[in-house]
């Protein structure tokens, strides 16, 4: 979603650095570690002036993500509302500007300017000329005290389900390759390939193929903007009557955590060698973001 505050979308350095911060998780900002992209110096200051125009300190210096900033940042995400900015697996914020927290700062800086400050008091209106004297109305009766209200029930939390399909393929030349398609709850769905075919030693010698359909469960609201990718592994392994093809499949965010483990199994073609075992992993990206 693009970014619309006058602070985050005038003309400098930092415009294109919040605007890339607003939908690719490689151009994160944080401490120490922020990768030194054009524009970051400018960007981190226009987010600092956010922060403090919302009430919040910061001492660094302007363009400087140092241990205030961050500070700022863990505060502003867990005051957020209707509830804090978590990002998958997390029970409690980080100290990271990324596509959640750069748009929550971008809608509070909406109808602002770069340096907001307070309003100026108008002109005192002159006083209201007092009405005439009036009877005292009827004294009323006591109202009835209301029913106090039972409180609601808290939320119970509950798990969210992802469908994925997983096909795997391999030709006689031993070349692997992944296809992953994830759907979250609301019907979305992304498709993930390899990022480049993975060769191998084939002992089966013959083509492998396998389709694999699950389901994946994550405990928070983990939206396909939180993925950054996925990691698929197969092993082929001996059986008394057929070949099987058995492995992990693991979604991993921005940060490289891993959010959820599902297992692989399904039939493959051809007969190892004596004994052989073979495993490939392969990490899968997006077709496109």
């Amino acid at each position: 979603m693009p970014l619309s505050s006058e602070l985050f979308t005038k003309e400098g350095p930092g415009k294109k650095r919040l605007a890339d911060c607003a939908v690719n998780h490689q151009f994160n900002i944080f401490k120490d570690k922020t990768p030194n992209f054009p524009g970051t110096e400018d960007a981190v200051g226009r987010i600092q002036t956010a922060l403090r125009s919302l009430g919040f300190t910061i001492s660094d210096a302007a363009g400087v993500y140092g241990e205030s900033t961050a500070k700022a940042v863990f505060a502003f995400k867990s005051a957020h509302r209707p509830k804090p900015i978590l990002g998958p697996g997390q029970t409690v914020p980080d100290r990271v500007v990324g596509i959640q927290t750069i748009a929550a700062l971008d809608k509070a800086m909406a109808g602002k300017g770069p340096n907001p400050g307070p309003t100026p008091p108008g002109p005192t209106p002159p006083p209201p000329t007092p009405p005439p004297p009036t009877p005292p109305p009827p004294t009323p009766p006591p109202p009835t005290p209301p029913r106090p209200t039972p409180p609601p029930p808290a939320p119970k939390p509950t798990d969210r389900v992802w469908k994925f399909s997983l096909k795997l393929q391999t030709n006689a030349d031993s070349i692997f390759s992944f296809r992953l398609e994830l759907t979250d709850p609301d019907g979305n769905s992304e498709n993930f390939l390899t990022s480049k075919p993975v060769k191998f030693t084939n002992t089966l010698g013959t083509p492998v193929n396998c389709i694999q359909v699950g389901a994946l469960k994550f405990s928070n609201e983990v939206s396909l903007n939180d993925i950054l990718g996925c990691l698929a592994g197969v092993a082929l392994k001996p059986g008394d009557r057929a070949e099987v093809l058995t492995g992990t499949l693991a979604v991993s965010d921005a940060d490289k955590n891993i959010n959820s483990l599902a297992p692989v199994n399904g039939a493959a073609q051809g007969q190892p060698n004596e004994g052989g075992i073979l495993f490939v992993a392969s990490v899968l990206q997006r077709l496109a973001f």
